[in-house]
């Protein structure tokens, strides 16, 4: 990797789905099972045209009306479930991530994971990988607010967090 060589960072941060695992197709899939469970249907384009919006506002569009919260939270689990149950026996880590992973240690370059999937999801993906110890600092979705907020909760470090 000697085009990196000039490179003089402090630290990479990482997205989880999409850079750190190749799970788009399985987020579909998923979504699909889970309309059809709940008697919907969802096509593969309005899944692949939603990307990026929250579980709320996926639950919303597919269910028809507004989701309270106490019924997101069991949707959400119930969603990510049959998601990670189908992605299982097909994640692997992209090729060139492990060398990139295992240069950024060589350099003492911090590697840290920000993402927008459940904690479940994350824990799936670097326990399932083996890259838990690769990362000094992971960021989901309990520990951010959206709406412009910056950083963790109220733009403040938690106590003990590494980044």
């Amino acid at each position: 990797m000697k085009h990196l060589d000039h490179m003089a960072a402090k630290a990479w941060l990482f997205d989880m789905d999409g850079v750190l695992v190749d799970s788009c197709r399985w987020h579909v899939l998923a979504w699909r099972e889970f309309a059809s469970r709940h008697g919907c249907s969802i096509t593969e384009e309005q899944v692949l045209g939603w990307m990026g919006a929250t579980n709320r506002v996926y639950m919303e569009r597919l269910l028809g009306h507004p989701v309270p919260d106490a019924e997101l939270a069991a949707l959400e689990d119930e969603k990510e479930g049959v998601y990670r149950e189908m992605f299982a026996p097909h994640m692997t880590m992209p090729p060139g991530l492990r060398r990139l992973l295992d240069l950024a240690r060589e350099r003492h370059i911090l590697c840290a994971v920000a993402t927008g999937g459940p904690r479940k999801n994350v824990d799936f993906v670097l326990d399932g990988l083996g890259m838990r110890a690769d990362f000094a600092c992971v960021v989901e979705p309990s520990q951010y607010a959206r709406g412009g907020q910056k950083g963790p909760k109220g733009g403040q470090k938690q106590k003990g967090q590494a980044c």
